[in-house]
């Protein structure tokens, strides 16, 4: 496999990671929103398992075998410094998520929690989003 190609595949997999992330961003209103809904404690515990699990994996597929390959085909002062960016923000994002997760590992609880929960959670989904176009304009430069 040419690194050309071996790159392409890396960015396919960490947009089909994007895609995931966004779709669970965009459905994780609804918790919230609608607490008797019958798929309120799920769309919550889709939340909680993306954090827990699906951020730090993904995060660490992008430092560890993405962002060195893209540093191999272009490593000139404006990529490096929005990879050395992009990886602040994933320490960052970490800390948000593990704040998410220790408020809320109690579980589902709208009625005592419900300003708290949709506070926090607008600002995880906010940051997360826009980390996820800043990587994904950065990605464009490699297509």
């Amino acid at each position: 496999m040419t690194p050309e190609t071996n790159r392409e595949n890396l960015l396919k997999v960490a947009q089909a990671d994007h895609e995931s992330i966004l779709s669970v961003t965009e459905n994780v209103f609804r918790f919230i929103g609608c607490p008797d809904s019958p798929d309120a404690a799920k769309e919550f515990h889709t939340t909680q398992r993306l954090i827990n699990e699906v951020l730090g994996n993904h995060f660490t597929y992008e430092e560890n075998q993405l962002f060195p390959s893209l540093l191999a085909h272009n490593s000139d002062a404006q990529t490096t410094q929005v990879i050395a960016k992009l990886r602040q923000e994933h320490t960052s994002l970490l800390e948000q998520a593990r704040l998410f997760s220790e408020k809320f590992a109690g579980g589902y609880n709208l009625d005592e929690r419900r300003d708290e929960l949709w506070q926090t959670t607008t600002h995880l989904v906010s940051a997360l989003e826009n980390h996820v176009a800043k990587e994904e304009r950065l990605f464009e430069s490699f297509a």
